[in-house]
């Protein structure tokens, strides 16, 4: 049985509830991250995430001098002011929506398990999206960037960013094997653990298989190397 004083407060209340007592929001939400690594498969990132945000709500609602927060409390009144606590704290509108999402998130759980009756936080107007074009960089730039570059493996790395829209740690993460050269990228590991493929024009398979060929060529036993296809960092 574990020591519930031991149980690390970020997350978790350090009160131990009383036997028949009502049950703790705390509680609930360890449920919740249980739903999320069993059933949703959630890479330890994004549940690190949830439980930031969380920890949050907790601190605000638990108040000080701090009082464990029952299930009941978890209200459209206490998530209302807790939105009007954020906005007063200088948060953007952007992260005000993804702390109210986490709560919400919580919520439609707690209601599909029958641990509520209705979601708090369907009756909330939360803080509208703003769709902005997203900041790219003109071809001449591109360009200039790869010029620049001295190694083919730079060259390589600066395509993929570039012309794929690839995240650095998805670029980190890709293998030989994921590039097709009459394609692009046949596979790259996304977020949330996603697959997906890429498409890329005829420069950027045309640098990438460049860097590529005398790997092929000089490439030890598969047991002896790595697969990456990205060069790792040679100090930090």
């Amino acid at each position: 049985m574990s020591d519930h004083w031991l149980i690390p407060p970020r997350t978790r209340s350090r009160a131990v509830p009383r036997p028949g007592g009502p049950p703790h929001l705390a509680t609930l939400f360890e449920g919740f991250t249980a739903f999320l690594v069993v059933e949703r498969q959630h890479r330890p990132g994004t549940l690190a995430t949830y439980r930031w945000y969380f920890a949050d709500f907790l601190r605000f609602a638990e108040g000080n001098p701090r009082t464990p927060v029952v299930i009941s409390r978890f209200t459209a009144d206490l998530i209302r002011a807790y939105q009007y606590h954020l906005a007063e704290r200088g948060l953007c509108g952007a992260t005000i929506r993804l702390r109210l999402a986490t709560l919400a998130s919580v919520a439609w759980w707690a209601v599909q398990n029958g641990k509520l009756l209705a979601n708090p936080v369907a009756s909330l107007v939360r803080p509208p999206t703003r769709v902005t074009l997203p900041t790219t960089l003109r071809r001449d730039a591109v360009q200039e960037l790869l010029d620049r570059c001295r190694t083919r493996p730079d060259r390589a790395i600066v395509a993929v960013l570039a012309y794929g829209g690839l995240r650095r740690s998805e670029a980190v993460a890709l293998d030989i094997a994921d590039f097709e050269p009459r394609f692009g990228l046949r596979r790259v590991r996304g977020k949330a653990g996603q697959d997906a493929a890429v498409p890329l024009p005829a420069s950027a398979r045309s640098i990438v298989s460049d860097y590529l060929s005398p790997i092929a060529l000089t490439r030890p036993p598969p047991s002896r190397c790595s697969s990456s296809a990205i060069p790792p960092s040679r100090g930090r």
